[in-house]
């Protein structure tokens, strides 16, 4: 299994408009962060996970020409927006549909949305490019790949999904990983992980909490995504195990069966 992290920062990116670098460094190139999204090839499919501002950028980074299926945590835009963008994607695959997996509710709010990329919201000069497959946490079948789906808090008042593709997880925007879900999360080799802010925040875990379920979890390697402008790279590099990195845009990860 090959993953690719197409972007590994928070909401914002990084530099932020406005705000500039915060505590990154400037002349790394690896503190330069679009918004988080990860791209998936196993058993010849290409599954895309959350499409935020910069999937079109993302896709030609990645030298992305094909496409089989969505997953989406959760419909904040820095998850959604993108999906616009596969329209161009779509055409050039003959008007592929693309099954697009998450909650009912999340897909609900997606298309409130973006009506006009649903099979029912089109038209002549906007065709359709997206087949909603409303899921409920557990095992469903995804184009043929098996995908763990678990929901997770992300605050008081959302829930958003993580995702598990055989010795993989990716385990986006949360405040908390409850107990049964870190026993979905064991005997993991690679697991990414949302680690946007060093301190508690009302919607999202601290990195002293990730660094705690990572000793519970033991996946071989870990990596951090949807950091801030606070997450420094070399500065994260010096700080953590040697087996938990912060992400770049992208890296490219070799998953052991």
């Amino acid at each position: 299994m090959k993953v690719t992290i197409l972007g590994c920062g928070g909401a914002r990116g990084i530099p932020v408009l406005g705000r500039g670098w915060g505590h990154c460094d400037p002349e790394n190139p690896k503190n330069r962060r679009m918004r988080s999204s990860a791209l998936v090839e196993v058993d010849g499919r290409v599954i895309l996970i959350d499409a935020g501002h910069d999937t079109r950028q993302q896709l030609l980074n990645a030298g992305v020409t094909s496409l089989d299926a969505i997953l989406l945590s959760h419909s904040h835009s820095d998850h959604i927006l993108g999906l616009d963008d596969l329209r161009s994607l779509s055409i050039g695959l003959g008007d592929r549909m693309f099954p697009v997996y998450g909650s009912a509710k999340t897909l609900a709010e997606t298309k409130s949305c973006l009506p006009w990329l649903f099979v029912d919201g089109g038209d002549e000069y906007h065709p359709p490019c997206l087949e909603p497959r409303p899921v409920t946490p557990g095992l469903h079948d995804v184009v043929g790949v098996p995908v763990v789906f678990h929901a997770q808090p992300h605050g008081p008042n959302v829930t958003s999904y993580g995702f598990r593709i055989g010795n993989f997880a990716y385990t986006p925007d949360n405040s908390d990983i409850p107990p049964e879900n870190r026993a979905l999360l064991k005997g993991l080799d690679t697991w990414v992980v949302s680690a946007p802010v060093r301190r508690a925040h009302p919607l999202h875990s601290s990195l002293s909490s990730i660094l705690g379920w990572e000793e519970e979890l033991k996946p071989r390697q870990t990596y951090l995504t949807h950091m801030n402008r606070h997450m420094d790279y070399e500065t994260l590099c010096r700080e953590l195990p040697e087996n938990v990195r912060p992400a770049y845009d992208g890296l490219v990860l070799e998953v052991k069966s």
